[in-house]
């Protein structure tokens, strides 16, 4: 009789670490982030002050900038008054753009190890969900390349006229 493949804890040294499979909030981070900076009409805008309306460390936006500074979606100006600025237009980049720049071009993850081919399903899982994973990963990146960041920012400084809340400029 087969049996289905063990399931194996993470190490104690693995705990904390990101796992393929977790969801991530980059994608989502790195748009705020992109939109603070692209309301700011080109004036470079510090970490500091990003990380206020992402409501986090600045570290963590600092990291994510690093992969779209090496994206050449952002660049930095330094000194005085420096800050992150747009490297180019906002209706030059798409969420896919972004999407790559800060999660990679792989949407799903397999199994880490493989799957057990002593187990029948572990032999034939993946072989099942190739076609139907390549499908949701080719609809999911034609939709983030119909969408620019030029669209989102717009739809953020719309929103926030509706709601009557104050906009203020960062």
């Amino acid at each position: 009789m087969e049996t289905l493949a063990k399931i194996v804890l993470p190490s104690r040294a693995q705990i904390g670490t990101p796992c393929p499979m977790m969801s991530s909030t980059r994608f989502v981070v790195a748009i705020h982030i992109l939109v603070a900076i692209q309301v700011q009409e080109g004036k470079p805008i510090p970490s500091e002050v990003i990380a206020d309306s992402v409501n986090s460390h600045a570290s963590v936006v600092r990291r994510i900038l690093m992969s779209l500074n090496k994206a050449k979606i952002t660049k930095a100006r330094l000194g005085s008054g420096g800050g992150a600025v747009l490297a180019r237009p906002a209706s030059d980049i798409s969420l896919l753009d972004i999407y790559d720049a800060v999660e990679g071009e792989t949407t799903f993850s397999i199994h880490r190890d493989g799957p057990n081919t002593a187990c029948m399903i572990g032999r034939n899982i993946l072989a099942a969900l190739d076609p139907h994973l390549n499908r949701a990963q080719a609809a999911f990146r034609g939709e983030l390349a119909a969408v620019k960041l030029d669209d989102v920012a717009r739809d953020v400084l719309e929103r926030g006229k509706i709601s009557g809340g104050l906009f203020q400029r960062l």
